[in-house]
């Protein structure tokens, strides 16, 4: 009887076994199913944001854009999480900055920011180069703290076409 008894425990950690092992393919294949069915049926989410590249034609001087372009384009960048934003600007000497714009949005040229004398506003203005910012203005809700002798440099036949980046004495 010994020898049966040593037959049956062999035989039950056998069979121990072999349910072992298949309980772990059936998790196993469980599992893998399960990642691939859910890579294939889920959406992949997109995180590619969208890129905006933003032209700028500036006149000097070189070293007041190279600290407002930064902080602007971090301001944006907080702002609008969704994009990928880029300022690529142009910084023009000034005795020639006039004409090179005029020419370059004479010939239809993508510009979206542009940084003007206040002597040239109206020229640029009246030849429909500049977009009347009366509306963007308003709903920022910030022009109170402009003086207003800063702010009328902007205004050309009642619409405000720039505000100024800086100013002088």
């Amino acid at each position: 009887m010994a020898s049966s008894n040593t037959l049956i425990n062999i035989g039950s950690r056998n069979i121990h076994y072999r349910v072992t092992k298949c309980i772990y393919l059936l998790l196993i294949t469980i599992i893998g199913i399960s990642i691939i069915t859910s890579s294939l049926f889920s959406p992949v989410p997109s995180f590619a944001k969208q890129k905006v590249t933003l032209k700028a034609l500036l006149v000097e001087p070189k070293d007041r854009w190279k600290t407002l372009i930064p902080m602007a384009l971090q301001k944006l960048t907080s702002k609008h999480p969704d994009l990928e934003i880029q300022i690529n600007y142009t910084i023009l000497p000034y005795n020639n900055a006039r004409e090179q714009m005029l020419k370059a949005m004479g010939n239809s040229s993508t510009i979206d920011l542009i940084s003007l004398d206040q002597i040239w506003l109206g020229e640029f203005a009246a030849k429909d180069y500049l977009t009347d910012l009366g509306n963007y203005s308003r709903t920022w809700g910030r022009l109170n703290d402009w003086y207003q002798t800063n702010l009328d440099g902007g205004i050309y036949n009642g619409k405000i076409y720039g505000i100024w980046a800086w100013s002088d004495v």
